[in-house]
């Protein structure tokens, strides 16, 4: 039989890491509910947006680009700055689908950055990042999460076709920050 203090211990220990845990930034939460709450789909996404506020910004933000067959985008001024949002979705080179959200902020601050890198959770995938931009790749949720940072593109593709694959990214250029979440593969 468990004694009392065991247990209170054992709670303890389960709640600390939700209580330690600073609550997300404004713009974090933001990219939460656009983004990755809603899977990267793109209808859910811009119904979030347009109850919001956001605005669309025509043809000329939406993204392109070789597999993407939809796409659009919507843009926000307020007294928290500007923002666009951009979303897609389409077949990766042919062989699975992939939808895809990113979120732009105007800022300088750094602790956006570390909030994104502290929510992909796991080591960047060197061969897929770039200067300026830092990609993280990961299958599974929760306790079965499994890191794709050592994996190679053909390896990603092959689990891709049999489950889902995150991915997030971000990159900073000029005082915008580029957030992106996206899913690729079996949905």
């Amino acid at each position: 039989m468990l004694r009392p203090l065991a247990i209170l211990a054992a709670w303890a220990l389960v709640a600390l890491p939700a209580v330690s845990q600073a609550a997300d930034s404004p713009r974090m939460a933001e990219f939460r509910r656009l983004c990755v709450e809603t899977g990267a789909d793109l209808e859910a996404a811009l119904a979030i947006a347009d109850r919001s506020g956001w605005k669309s910004t025509g043809s000329e933000a939406k993204p392109t680009g070789e597999g993407i067959d939809r796409s659009d985008s919507r843009m926000i001024m307020d007294a928290d700055g500007a923002r666009i949002l951009m979303l897609g979705s389409g077949d990766v080179r042919g062989q699975f689908k992939g939808h895809m959200c990113a979120l732009g902020v105007q800022t300088e601050d750094p602790a956006l950055i570390q909030e994104v890198v502290a929510f992909a959770g796991v080591p960047a995938h060197a061969g897929l990042s770039a200067e300026g931009t830092t990609v993280y790749l990961y299958a599974g949720s929760g306790a079965n999460r499994r890191n794709l940072a050592a994996r190679s593109e053909a390896e990603i593709e092959a689990i891709a076709a049999r489950e889902p694959v995150y991915m997030v990214a971000v990159g900073q250029d000029e005082g915008l920050v580029m957030i992106a979440y996206a899913v690729l593969g079996a949905q």
